[in-house]
């Protein structure tokens, strides 16, 4: 009996712990794959959806991103089907030492789990990858720029474009290799 009691104990608190680290990510107000395509653009304040091959489609970029979030440089909102699959948002990384993304890496690792990468240095490359509720959120922050990038995307997008950036980079390589 001691052993089963033992085994909930250990299934409870892990489902306690699991549901309080997997929240839906919200971007700026807006839920991926639920929000509507005009509703997102209202909230960036974008004017037109651009690149789309069929209405519903396409990428809406704020026309003042720093009133959308504070330290944005560039706020989109990418939309397909009518509703909001994507927001990519460049942030200033606040000077020297990366303290804003650093400040986004800990408050995005207490709210979802992450699936790799790791914390934000004070000098070089920063990469983190986190997943919840089926969107995939993504924080670059390369050594040399002022800006880093911070990525919500449906999973299955976010699937798919990686799995096209890789066949673009094998297609290049094997090009090269086959100059040689």
């Amino acid at each position: 009996m001691t052993t089963l009691r033992h085994a909930f104990v250990a299934l409870t608190l892990a489902t306690v712990f699991a549901s309080a680290n997997a929240a839906t990510p919200t971007p700026l107000g807006m839920t991926i794959g639920t929000t509507s395509c005009a509703d997102a653009m209202k909230r960036i304040g974008a004017s037109k959806l651009e690149g789309g091959k069929a209405p519903g489609q396409g990428v809406a970029e704020a026309a003042d991103p720093s009133a959308v979030y504070a330290g944005a440089t560039n706020v989109l909102a990418v939309c397909g089907e009518g509703k909001l699959v994507a927001v990519v948002m460049e942030l200033s990384k606040g000077g020297m030492g990366n303290p804003a993304a650093r400040e986004v890496f800990g408050t995005l690792s207490s709210k979802y789990k992450r699936l790799a990468g790791g914390a934000i240095p004070t000098v070089g490359d920063g990469y983190a990858r986190f997943e919840s509720d089926g969107v995939v959120v993504e924080l670059k922050a390369p050594h040399l720029s002022f800006e880093f990038t911070l990525t919500y995307a449906d999973k299955g997008l976010w699937e798919r474009t990686e799995r096209s950036k890789n066949q673009r980079a094998d297609a290049e390589k094997k090009a090269k290799d086959n100059a040689l």
